[in-house]
């Protein structure tokens, strides 16, 4: 899960979830990898990360649930917090609405509708491909160092290079860190451009100011383009405008 904070214009704390067995299926809790990563975040320093497991490495009700916990207990403790998301199935489910309810005093909950989320929606209009492109970069650095360290172990054993073929794995704790460096240099990037705290206002959800007007200029310069044509020409004039009564 990508998150991101307006006042502070940038990404919170990653929140992985692997393959694994969930926390909710477990029949012996501390011989799933959810015990062995639990903690993960607190028992080294630099360590940001909240790392949960799912049979299909996916967000459902219990993976989202925990994620809000993550946000309300962690992330901002003994704060009200404004959160703003898609319809995604998860987000939907009779269990987390319940959730939501059960914390309205400090859980404030606006959906962007159907259709909306790549119009709308932070993480896709600014997160998305930056990130990737910097987990890609931690990526392949690593894969280069862990290939020249297996090349030296090999000549240094005597063998030919060619007669040995590196196989390249990712453990776990790699991956995790690969992610999590990759956060840090998002939100190094973003003390340099703000680019975060002006999406939130291009898409009108800074709710302490109105920006319908950069809203206007953000839809009208999607028009233009032919792969949101139709969806801007189509859109219900309504479903767009509670919408933006939502995130305001």
């Amino acid at each position: 899960m990508v998150g991101a904070e307006l006042d502070a214009s940038h990404l919170i704390p990653p929140f992985l979830v692997y393959n694994g067995t969930k926390r909710a299926d477990a029949t012996n809790l501390q011989q799933t990898n959810w015990y062995k990563y639990r903690n993960w975040n607190k028992e080294a320093l630099g360590r940001t990360a909240r790392v949960m497991f799912q049979k299909k490495h996916w967000f459902d009700a219990d993976i989202t649930i925990e994620w809000l916990d993550f946000l309300l207990d962690k992330t901002y403790r003994c704060k009200k917090v404004g959160l703003i998301w898609d319809t995604a199935g998860c987000n939907t489910a009779e269990q987390v609405a319940k959730y939501i309810e059960n914390h309205k005093d400090r859980l404030i909950v606006a959906q962007i509708y159907g259709g909306l989320t790549s119009v709308l929606q932070f993480c896709d209009l600014v997160a998305s491909k930056l990130l990737k492109q910097l987990i890609k970069e931690r990526y392949y650095n690593w894969k280069t160092d862990f290939i020249r360290a297996e090349r030296e172990k090999i000549v240094a054993n005597g063998r030919d290079l060619r007669d040995v073929r590196i196989k390249v794995k990712v453990l776990l704790p790699v991956m995790i860190g690969i992610v999590e460096e990759s956060f840090k240099a998002f939100n190094i990037k973003q003390r340099e451009t703000g680019s975060a705290r002006m999406t939130f206002r291009k898409v009108n959800q800074d709710p302490w100011n109105d920006h319908s007007d950069k809203l206007a200029a953000h839809i009208n310069s999607l028009s233009l383009d032919s792969m949101y044509k139709d969806s801007s020409t189509c859109m219900a004039a309504e479903d767009l405008e509670n919408t933006l009564n939502l995130v305001q």
